[in-house]
């Protein structure tokens, strides 16, 4: 079976070019997506600080962080559960 992740064991850099979660595409965007929403509530009125502020700086930082679990996660249904949470966590951003 084919573990996306396997160089990890080995401690080399995968054949995709990956050496680390930093490294990904996907890690890079959220964590962009993070610094923006980090802006953005800075912005926000009193009222909304303690319910949407807190629901969207939450979910900025859950995308990084799943991310990078799933970069780490050896088999292949862990690797698809956290890439799925982190999608989800992005995709909130965007509903709220």
């Amino acid at each position: 079976m084919f573990y996306m992740n396997s160089h990890l064991i080995s401690g080399k850099e995968s054949d995709l070019g990956w050496s680390d979660f930093q490294s990904l595409n996907c890690w890079k965007a959220a964590r962009i997506v993070r610094q923006n929403v980090a802006i953005l509530v800075k912005g926000f009125p009193d009222f909304e600080k303690i319910r949407l502020k807190d629901q969207l700086i939450r979910a900025s930082r859950a995308g990084t962080a799943n991310f990078a679990v799933w970069f780490v996660s050896y088999h292949f249904i862990d690797q698809l559960k956290f890439c799925v949470i982190a999608r989800g966590s992005i995709v909130e951003l965007y509903v709220h």
